[in-house]
């Protein structure tokens, strides 16, 4: 699909001439530039169900996309340069919220520590 993308944007250049702006990005319009938000959500919402999946906004995938990355362990900066975000303060609060699997784990964490024996002494075996 990349290479597919990258042959469409050199002919879409080839005839934009001048107009053509290379972006770098990968998907875009037809002058090169980034695609209007209502734009990509249509697209998404036409792909989501072709697929035949229940509708979840475009946005919302973004939130999941977050948190995945967030319960999987990537670094906080990471995941804010993969959302396109400058400061990795405002993903984490906006994107990464506490989901189930990592409180149940965070509980099973304090369990364990509870039935730690603290002494003074060095334990023997």
């Amino acid at each position: 699909m990349l290479s597919r993308a990258a042959a469409r944007q050199a002919r879409d250049a080839e005839l934009a001439g001048g107009a053509y702006e290379a972006s770098g990005l990968i998907v875009v319009d037809k002058l090169g530039g980034p695609l209007h938000p209502e734009t990509l959500s249509s697209r998404w919402k036409s792909l989501v169900a072709r697929a035949g999946l229940r509708y979840i906004r475009l946005h919302d995938a973004r939130h999941t996309c977050g948190a995945l990355l967030h319960l999987q362990g990537v670094p906080v900066a990471v995941i804010s340069a993969w959302l396109g975000h400058a400061d990795a303060a405002f993903p984490m609060r906006t994107y990464v919220h506490s989901q189930h699997r990592a409180l149940l784990a965070a509980a099973e964490s304090m369990a364990r520590v509870r039935d730690i024996r603290v002494t003074s002494e060095p334990e023997t075996d």
